[in-house]
């Protein structure tokens, strides 16, 4: 895994021309930007954040697919769990 990290990073600085330095503080600010983004849709489903609150935080074109999901599937495991009855 650390090599292909390596190859990755150095691929990277290669074709954007930069410093690895730069590379790993983008990558980092992008990797922390999405792991936000699921721990707020994370909270949000689980009732810990309300729609507004989710809403403020990372955007209703965050939200609304992601509530969406989560109805679908829900959907899907309530009608299994009915076939078996």
């Amino acid at each position: 895994m650390v090599q292909a990290l390596n190859f990755q990073l150095d691929e990277v600085v290669r074709l954007k021309r930069t410093e690895a330095g730069a590379v790993l503080s983008e990558a980092l600010r992008d990797g922390l930007k999405q792991l936000y983004v699921d721990a707020v849709i994370e909270a949000h489903l689980r009732g810990e954040f309300t729609r507004a609150q989710a809403v403020e935080r990372v955007g209703e074109s965050t939200i609304a697919p992601a509530e969406q999901e989560w109805h679908a599937v829900r959907d899907d495991v309530a009608w299994g769990l009915r076939g078996r009855e």
